[in-house]
């Protein structure tokens, strides 16, 4: 016998209901063009009874989990990514940590001192956005602590901006 999503979710739900002691839950329908908004620390559980698109995004309003993210894409050597790093001159790498070992560290400083400028353009502005768009959020989201938390600090968005600037203009000399 086949069994739909719609299916299993409608056997389930009493199922969930005593086993997680689950007294409040919200049920609704939505139809095309429908947004709907599940406060942190929610769950949320969708069952599309036809052909459907749905998307899902998590909003980073959670300190710890914003600094992860933000590092991620922007500066975390012992995952390897550098992005960061291109913005800074190779002798000053070194203040932004994060180094898994010295080895990485030394191995690191020596790569960034080789790498031709037109190579680091697209690094030095991805961390260029990725720090403009973390930064964007410190005054509708002071609890996040940008500054503080993350490796990009308005300084380092200067150090990116100015490093941008300066492979731009060795490029077209």
């Amino acid at each position: 016998q086949q069994t739909s999503a719609y299916m299993f979710f409608e056997e389930k739900l009493p199922e969930l209901q005593d086993e997680f002691d689950l007294k409040k839950y919200q049920e609704c329908n939505q139809d095309a063009g429908d947004i709907m908004f599940v406060p942190n620390g929610w769950y949320r559980v969708s069952v599309a009874t036809q052909d459907a698109i749905s998307f899902y995004e998590q909003l980073l309003n959670e300190k710890e989990i914003f600094k992860l993210v933000v590092n991620q894409q922007t500066w975390m050597p012992q995952m390897r990514q550098f992005d960061l790093g291109f913005c800074y001159p190779p002798d000053e790498v070194e203040g932004l940590g994060g180094f898994a070992n010295e080895k990485q560290r030394k191995w690191l400083i020596g790569a960034l001192k080789d790498v031709k400028d037109a190579e680091t353009v697209q690094a030095t502005l991805t961390a260029l956005v990725q720090c403009g768009g973390a930064l964007a959020l410190r005054s509708g989201f002071p609890h996040l602590e940008v500054d503080q938390t993350t490796v990009c600090s308005a300084n380092a968005w200067k150090k990116c901006r100015a490093m941008l600037e300066k492979k731009l203009k060795g490029k077209s000399a």
